[in-house]
């Protein structure tokens, strides 16, 4: 294990102990709590527009990281995931690194 792992578990574990995961562990369970990560990025966005200040906007990218890793730990729980976020996330990285500016893209 490693710390994204580790948090990952202590996230979910306290998430649970809430509440936040009683009843069935269903499809649209599973796709409901994905729209709340896109709640709180939207959170980070308002923050951000409303000049709402650094510990705002940090507080919700907090949130976008609760949810993401509460998510992950679930979905490894359900056994969808069997991945390690950890891994995948420094092989990412690597990819990333040995792209092209932009990705290749073209922003305009």
């Amino acid at each position: 294990m490693n710390y994204i792992e580790d948090l990952a578990v202590r996230l979910h574990e306290t998430s649970k102990s809430k509440g936040f995961w009683d009843g069935a562990h269903t499809h649209d369970r599973f796709m409901a709590k994905l729209n709340y990560v896109h709640e709180e990025v939207s959170e980070v966005t308002q923050a951000y527009k409303k000049a709402k200040g650094s510990y705002k906007i940090t507080e919700e990218i907090a949130d976008i990281l609760i949810r993401t890793l509460d998510w992950y730990e679930a979905a490894k729980d359900a056994g969808i995931v069997e991945d390690s976020l950890s891994e995948v996330l420094y092989s990412k990285m690597e990819t990333n690194q040995g792209r092209a500016n932009l990705h290749g893209k073209v922003v305009g």
